[in-house]
């Protein structure tokens, strides 16, 4: 911050875009930004409007007063750690963009292999699904990418949080889904009824020491009730396990992820509540994240 704030004194922002970009991206790795030259593209391409790529035919551009000062206050933010999808003000997930903004969490590319671990057990189950329940929606991001695989499923999805029920009935109609998915405000399966084929949550699972350790965009700036839960943050897990089973239809299927140490406490967790049978599918980073239990 204090880098940004005495470069931007001592220089004024350069003139060309391209100037820009080398301007923005050092002052961006100087506030230990990861990944600085692309962020600068994208934050410049944002200010005018434009698509990133086309930045490399438009180097010797030279933005008007308008854009330069958007340019430095989405520079300035970046400095600051805020996400970048915050500022862009949308995150890609499943080959579709969400609107996003700090009243939800941004999507994770592992969200995407959650998913992909659905389809691919579906597949191998021959399973039918005919309705689809995503707690905890946030943005939307589970309960749109699976309205698009399943076509013919009924939806729902469920959020604590109104707020963030508006973000994903936004984006819902942005994706022509808003007549499809019925929202509703719930605090897991308090609002809840009737039976489902599948249900489906990326619950809060990260312990509050997890938080704390996380990179600067995270825990300053998500929201934390999305993040933490109690203990070593399996609590809200543990809840939809005991709870879904009243919810599924016979052979049901209820997909989760989870935290990278919790594989064996849900294990023996599904054997106690009656699960028949449980599975659990690694990320690319070969963790446990991902648990799929069948009622």
């Amino acid at each position: 911050m204090n880098d940004f704030t005495e470069e931007k004194q001592s220089h004024e922002c350069p003139k060309t875009a391209g100037e820009c970009i080398c301007w923005a991206a050092e002052l961006l790795a100087k506030s230990a930004v990861e990944n600085a030259r692309a962020d600068a593209e994208w934050l410049l391409s944002h200010a005018l409007n434009c698509k990133r790529m086309d930045l490399y035919i438009r180097l010797n551009y030279l933005p008007n007063e308008e854009q330069r000062e958007q340019f430095i206050n989405f520079l300035h933010r970046r400095c600051r750690r805020e996400p970048l999808q915050y500022i862009l003000g949308t995150a890609p997930f499943c080959g579709f963009d969400l609107v996003v903004d700090r009243r939800v969490l941004i999507p994770r590319p592992e969200t995407e292999e959650l998913i992909a671990a659905i389809r691919s057990h579906c597949e191998e189950e021959r399973s039918t699904v005919e309705s689809i329940l995503d707690l905890g929606t946030g943005s939307g991001a589970i309960i749109i990418a699976l309205g698009k695989l399943f076509p013919h499923a009924a939806l729902s999805a469920g959020d604590i949080d109104g707020d963030a029920l508006r973000v994903a009935a936004a984006n819902a109609e942005c994706h022509s889904m808003k007549s499809r998915i019925t929202f509703l405000q719930s605090n897991w399966f308090s609002n809840v009824n009737g039976l489902w084929s599948l249900i489906v949550s990326n619950p809060p699972y990260l312990s509050h020491g997890e938080v704390e350790q996380a990179e600067c965009e995270v825990k300053d700036h998500e929201p934390r009730w999305a993040l933490c839960s109690a203990g070593d943050g399996s609590v809200d897990i543990e809840i939809i396990m005991d709870q879904a089973r009243k919810f599924l239809h016979p052979n049901g299927i209820l997909a989760l992820e989870m935290g990278s140490g919790h594989r064996e406490k849900l294990n023996d967790l599904a054997k106690r509540l009656g699960y028949s049978r449980w599975k659990s599918f690694t990320d690319q980073w070969k963790k446990p994240r991902f648990f799929i239990l069948t009622r």
